[in-house]
């Protein structure tokens, strides 16, 4: 009889599975970020181009050599280990700014801000299965470009270790963070107040990740990529 294989194995091996995936979404998802960007403050558009331009064009290749399509595997295995590791004092000290570890903290709030969206999936999928399937389906995409920026963010501060990627990654992340603040008022517009809140603990989430990104980038020598 063959073995029944558990759902978290499963789902371990479905998201391990995700490197292609994770090459063409993070494409596509910046890049109607941008776009928005650029329809709104074409002045910031072409500042974000220009910055994307320089480090694709100075560090594509170094950044396929520091294991960009490849590290994901890593990173699957703290979106498990780090919520069932971190202590509530741990907790606690990361969000007072003091936590022992910088990196840590880092990892520990990245970390958290995927499991909202997951949290986000769920409770669309909850409140809208049999009434609004293009509501879940939406859900299930911004869930997987929360993914997709997560480990995005993950690569860049902690496994990169380049100030100029730091830059652009941090670029990223302050227009991210922006977006879940208009989708929240977007939310809000529309009266849907389950959006409007889950948006606000991204924006916060995604605040606290900015601040030790900050702390990351300063206790990051000026270096090349080797």
């Amino acid at each position: 009889m063959a073995e029944t294989e558990s759902p978290m194995n499963t789902f371990r091996k479905s998201v391990d599975g995700m490197g292609e995936k994770v090459r063409d979404t993070a494409s596509k998802s910046f890049d109607s970020t941008k776009l928005w960007i650029k329809e709104k403050s074409p002045g910031l558009g072409e500042t974000i181009e220009n910055i994307e331009k320089e480090v694709l064009t100075t560090y594509r290749e170094d950044v396929e050599k520091k294991g960009f399509y490849e590290n994901y595997k890593d990173y699957n295995k703290l979106l498990f280990s780090v919520p069932m590791s971190t202590t509530k004092e741990a907790l606690i000290a990361s969000l007072t700014g003091k936590p022992q570890s910088v990196k840590d903290a880092f990892i520990l709030w990245n970390v958290l801000c995927f499991w909202l969206g997951v949290v986000d999936l769920l409770l669309v999928g909850m409140l809208t299965v049999g009434l609004v399937f293009g509501a879940f389906s939406i859900a299930a995409l911004d869930c997987f470009a929360g993914y997709v920026m997560a480990y995005f963010f993950y690569f860049v501060f902690i496994c990169a270790e380049n100030k100029k990627l730091m830059t652009f990654g941090s670029v990223c992340l302050a227009v991210y963070v922006l977006l879940t603040l208009y989708l929240g008022y977007t939310s809000f517009m529309t009266l849907n107040i389950l959006e409007v809140v889950l948006n606000a603990f991204k924006a916060a989430f995604n605040s606290v990740v900015a601040f030790y990104a900050i702390q990351l980038y300063r206790a990051t020598p000026q270096k090349e990529l080797v």
